[in-house]
């Protein structure tokens, strides 16, 4: 093998290690909201993984991971970044896990509708209309106004508009901050903010709880390390489509722990999701190549 395809390689499986981490992570939310608060279990989730970067870094990179030239916007992407919490494990207490992943798949197809308004970059028809049936497929997973779902599945969709302002805001750190610094950012503005909170939604926590706890920050600690890592090695448009195989770990999760199976039109709809997102990372990598060939002459 030779060339950049072993790097590529590394991209690859780290990124297919981070999507299948992140079920495993939102699996033991899942689990605690039997139990525990939803504030509570975001500021789990922000605290043991706050613990892990900090001893990553301090061993790893020295303490300049924490300049910043766009401290507003560092500081707006952790928050949305944090809200976008609030919806998806909400849903998780009533919704099987594949419905809930699902729904949320439409993030990548928010993230190009709002970088027309947010970034200035143009988006074609081709493109419009695969975000246009991207959404439908959602709305197939939803199926709001019918009755036939639990009302919780929409949750996710809100919590995927959230999260699409925060890759966003990834976007526009990555030409001026490191991405441990944007990493670093992220972890410690949830875990300030859910501390804020927290007085008013604690209860106490047994010994087993507090295991899935530090299980669960430590799982999302090693995914986003993961996901980050792999942008070392590969381009984001060669990489997206790989995102998509969460919906597999996903669903092997839920059946695995919780028992649940995917409905047909959850599947259906799924589909529709994946094709339309695999359909607009392939425009848009071959929207970057001229960039690309310009950069390189």
């Amino acid at each position: 093998m030779t060339g950049p395809a072993p790097a590529l390689l590394r991209g690859i499986l780290l990124m297919v290690t981070a999507v299948s981490l992140f079920p495993l992570a939102d699996g033991i939310a899942k689990r605690l909201t039997s139990d525990v608060p939803v504030m509570q279990i975001i500021w789990g989730r922000y605290a043991f993984q706050m613990a892990f970067i900090l001893v990553y870094i301090g061993v790893a990179h020295p303490w300049r991971v924490m300049r910043t030239t766009r401290l507003p916007l560092q500081i707006g992407r952790a928050f949305a970044g944090w809200a976008s919490n609030i919806p998806f494990i909400t849903a998780l207490a009533f919704v099987p896990m594949a419905d809930a992943f699902a729904a949320a798949l439409v993030a990548p197809l928010m993230v190009t509708a709002l970088s027309v308004p947010l970034l200035g970059e143009r988006v074609g028809v081709r493109r419009w209309t695969a975000v246009t049936i991207g959404f439908m497929g959602a709305l197939v997973v939803v199926r709001p106004g019918l009755g036939l779902v639990h009302w919780a599945t929409a949750l996710p969709l809100v919590s995927a508009a959230l999260f699409a302002f925060y890759q966003i805001g990834a976007r526009r750190l990555v030409s001026t901050d490191r991405a441990t610094t944007t990493f670093f950012y992220a972890t410690v503005v949830g875990f300030l903010v859910n501390s804020a909170v927290l007085p008013f939604s604690w209860v106490p926590l047994s010994l087993e709880l507090w295991g899935l706890f530090a299980l669960m920050g430590v799982l999302f600690a090693l995914s986003h390390l993961a996901l980050t890592k792999a942008f070392d090695f590969g381009a984001a448009s060669v990489l997206a489509p790989f995102v998509y195989f969460q919906i597999a770990s996903a669903t092997l999760v839920g059946f695995a722990f919780f028992g649940d199976v995917p409905d047909p039109w959850t599947i259906v709809g799924t589909l529709i999701v994946i094709a339309s997102g695999l359909y607009v990372a392939y425009r848009e990598s071959r929207a970057s190549r001229p960039l690309r060939a310009r950069d390189g002459a």
